[in-house]
């Protein structure tokens, strides 16, 4: 019964976080590449502006009303251009291969490559190369192109797990478990959303320099004009470097943290649903040693708020308990290209829908002065409606605290109501983890999976290590088990 409800719950965090989630990722760092563009091309346009407005009275030479738009289309176009490529021959993870060695053919390491090939098994994938990364900073991670697929782990990984366990048999399970994560990152393709907006932030700023390049040649040709011609070049000059100085900044303080916060929230969806598969494919004892070992390296590992990765106490109580399927682990096609198929829809959508209509022959500086001092009357005429939305923010932000409040309150009555005293679990060890990093919330999520308060396994019992670790701990405990 549990066994199935289990079974019945990851269905539908497979369903919701491939096809919204990681279509939703793919959407946000599209449209973040399409914002950059924004910030790159508008100091180049405005800068631009009183040359072609000089050029265009004087010597009576045509430009396009909607040059701005062209731009844009032109840049949206060479953008989707390469990221095809990238996709394809795989220009922006380049980077990412360096300092490795490629386990597949290395005799050396050829123990990895049959534990790498067992695990690869449990998945219906193509061709993957295992590649073992020389620094020892405890990772791995999987990337891709359409035509490769790569897992990589570090020195410092392999290091952590030879410390951490003395059997073979468990060396080999945590590894397995770790191989088997990333193997699921795979077969989702969760690296789109990040290569897009690598792939697009390269290209982005390979036009940046030609932009910079084509208005130092016409700010070389406007200073040649007598008399006023260093002015206007100064003037040009001087507006594009400061609007880039400012639209970068706000680049890269307000946007693309706020991307980072999104994807935080998001991400999480998508690690626990690879904890799952990977459950799902070696059975959950495999995966909860490799989760262990993120444990031993700061307490509830990637806890923290801004950490695109779960607290490591609730992913190993996510996959407790998960059996192991017998048939190969396989994404529908629907499944694994929902998000490209949307962004499609979209550009076609932004494509034909891009305001190219000729209203005049030359660039008119004043439609642009009417439209940003239309943007600052209205800020001004809706300050009260701000300041509305700003007091319900607040409220909510109250309410929202006071009904975790309520939750935390309840959960500690529903916990005392099924407390296991009695019987040892092979998740005993995780309350001293959350006594450790003061984690009430994991604390009693521990005891709701069927934690022994009592346990007997360690040489301390759990009263005495919050006894002597953290006595505010000790007196919830006390309270809870009375």
């Amino acid at each position: 019964m549990l066994d199935s409800q289990i079974k019945k719950n990851f269905n539908f965090l497979e369903r919701f976080t491939n096809f919204f989630i990681n279509t939703l990722l793919i959407v946000i760092a599209s449209f973040l590449t399409f914002i950059h563009f924004l910030l790159i091309s508008l100091p180049f346009y405005l800068a631009i502006i009183p040359i072609l407005n000089y050029l265009s009275k004087n010597h009576q030479i045509y430009f396009s009303s909607n040059l701005f738009n062209y731009l844009i289309i032109m840049l949206l176009v060479l953008t989707i251009l390469y990221i095809i490529i990238d996709v394809i021959f795989g220009f922006t993870i380049k980077e990412y291969l360096k300092n490795t060695i490629l386990v597949n053919d290395s005799q050396e390491y050829a123990e990895y490559h049959l534990i790498f090939e067992e695990v690869k098994s449990k998945f219906n994938i193509g061709e993957v190369k295992f590649l073992l990364n020389t620094n020892e900073e405890v990772n791995a991670f999987a990337i891709a192109t359409f035509r490769k697929n790569y897992i990589i782990v570090s020195k410092g990984m392999i290091n952590h797990i030879d410390n951490n366990y003395e059997e073979v048999e468990d060396k080999i399970d945590a590894l397995k478990g770790l191989l088997a994560h990333e193997f699921s990152h795979l077969v989702n393709l969760d690296f789109l959303p990040n290569l897009i907006l690598l792939s697009g932030l390269n290209v982005s700023n390979h036009i940046d320099n030609v932009l910079k390049i084509t208005l130092n040649i016409a700010i070389s040709l406007i200073s040649v004009i007598p008399i006023i011609g260093n002015l206007i070049a100064t003037i040009v000059s001087s507006t594009y470097n400061l609007l880039h100085l400012l639209l970068q900044s706000i680049y890269t303080y307000i946007i693309s943290p706020l991307y980072k916060l999104i994807e935080t929230y998001l991400s999480r969806l998508i690690e626990y649903r690879s904890d799952i598969q990977s459950a799902e494919a070696l059975g959950w004892q495999c995966i909860y040693k490799t989760l262990y070992l993120l444990l031993l390296i700061d307490g509830n590992t990637y806890h923290s708020k801004f950490s695109t990765h779960p607290n490591t106490i609730s992913r190993i109580l996510k996959i407790f308990g998960v059996s192991r399927k017998p048939n190969k682990l396989s994404i529908s096609i629907i499944s694994k290209y929902f998000g490209l198929f949307i962004i499609c829809i979209l550009f076609f959508y932004l494509s034909i829908n891009i305001n190219i209509n000729e209203q005049s022959n030359y660039m008119n500086i004043n439609n642009l002065t009417y439209n940003f001092n239309s943007l600052f009357i209205n800020l001004k005429d809706n300050s009260e409606t701000l300041i509305k939305v700003g007091f319900i923010s607040i409220l909510i932000i109250v309410c929202i605290a006071m009904i975790k409040s309520i939750i935390f309150h309840t959960t500690v009555r529903n916990t005392k109501k099924t407390l296991n005293t009695t019987e040892n679990t092979p998740i005993d060890i995780l309350l001293f983890f959350a006594i450790e990093n003061n984690d009430k919330k994991a604390f009693l999520q521990i005891l709701n999976k069927g934690a022994n308060l009592n346990t007997t396994k360690f040489e301390k019992s759990i009263l005495k290590f919050a006894e002597s670790c953290n006595p505010k701990f000790y007196e919830f405990i006390i309270k809870l088990n009375s």
